[in-house]
């Protein structure tokens, strides 16, 4: 916050978390250790999904936190629910791990309210052509996409055309600072000017971003 404030941006910029809580929960226990990554075991900090939903409300009512990525475990189905129904759709809760970008967990995230958007990872289900049943799953049922790359990424830039393509709003691949992420920032400028060039209409969501592919 205060890195944006010194920068001049606050009116602009906006935060999303990505816990990837299934890295910390621990099955056996029903609990998230918030000190996994600490030496010994003795003193760390545990808690329930109760309480780990706590917090992130709690750091959502102080923080402009617009997204929420995998706060719960991939198996915690219960705590996705529970959570979505407290938070009335008010803060994007993407599935990642939950949902894999596949369409029959898709579906059944939908059926039982555990999100309200999909992370899209190609190589996560196998295939374009999956992805986008996926995609247009998500978009029949009020969802937003999030198009993201993986670790281990490369120089492809493919992802930036997808996410125009299906009009998904957001894309997720990190800071401009290496090579295979500055590619799919410079491909997405490449789109515009290719765009503005041939007099074809665009849009840029901005804050609508959820829902850029209704924007007309």
């Amino acid at each position: 916050m205060e890195a944006t404030a010194r920068a001049g941006h606050t009116a602009t910029v906006r935060f999303a978390i990505d816990p990837a809580s299934s890295e910390f929960f621990d099955p056996q226990t029903g609990t998230y250790d918030l000190d996994f990554k600490a030496a010994g075991d003795s003193d760390h900090r545990r808690l329930d999904s109760d309480q780990m939903g706590d917090l992130y409300r709690a750091l959502l009512d102080k923080y402009p936190i617009i997204l929420l990525e995998d706060p719960f475990a991939e198996n915690d189905w219960d705590s996705w629910i529970k959570f979505m129904a407290k938070g009335e759709g008010k803060t994007e809760l993407v599935g990642d791990d939950l949902l894999c970008t596949n369409t029959s967990i898709v579906k059944n995230a939908v059926e039982r309210k555990a999100c309200d958007s999909m992370l899209l990872k190609i190589n996560q289900v196998g295939t374009i052509t999956e992805a986008l049943e996926a995609t247009q799953l998500a978009y029949r049922s009020g969802w937003s996409v999030f198009v993201s790359h993986r670790s281990g990424e490369t120089t492809d830039d493919f992802i930036a055309d997808l996410v125009v393509g299906v009009q998904a709003g957001h894309i997720k691949t990190g800071a401009p600072c290496r090579g295979e992420r500055l590619a799919k920032y410079n491909r997405l400028l490449d789109i515009e000017k290719i765009l503005q060039d041939n007099d074809m209409k665009h849009i840029y969501a901005g804050e609508r971003m959820r829902k850029a592919h209704n924007i007309v």
